[in-house]
């Protein structure tokens, strides 16, 4: 996948995440960042990916395959809260946060899970011939 100014799915992609605003610092040890594979030291800033499945597809749970208005197992059990899962979190590194952030700002829709972000500044420059000068 590439860089789009377009989502191309919201409500129906069955995993997804919450974009963060900004750098926490990693509270958690042996953490690697999804995108270049790096550990993330404790305390150092990085951004947290939290990911969620859709539990229902077209209105009917993916657990026990009832209609949504007839599942009420898969919400008790700790399954779905308003048609979400939490499937945990994943970590990005300062480096590599910088440029999602950088280019999420702008627009740009980012598929983390699909290449690393060096790759999609990589894209970015090519698209629009801004490449940082070196010294």
């Amino acid at each position: 996948m590439s860089l789009s100014c377009e989502c191309e799915c919201y409500d129906d992609c069955g995993q997804y995440y919450e974009a963060p605003k900004d750098f926490t610092p990693m509270t958690t040890p042996n953490k690697k960042c999804i995108s270049c594979n790096s550990v993330i030291n404790l305390g150092s800033p990085a951004l947290d990916f939290l990911q969620y499945e859709t539990c229902y597809d077209d209105d009917v749970c993916i657990d026990c395959k009832k209609e949504s208005a007839a599942c009420e197992n898969c919400e008790e059990n700790g399954g779905c809260i308003d048609n979400k899962r939490d499937l945990g979190t994943d970590y990005m590194c300062e480096d590599c946060g910088e440029i999602y952030l950088n280019l999420s700002a702008i627009g740009y829709c980012i598929p983390i899970w699909d290449q690393s972000m060096q790759d999609f500044l990589a894209e970015y420059q090519k698209l629009t011939g801004f490449k940082k000068c070196l010294k």
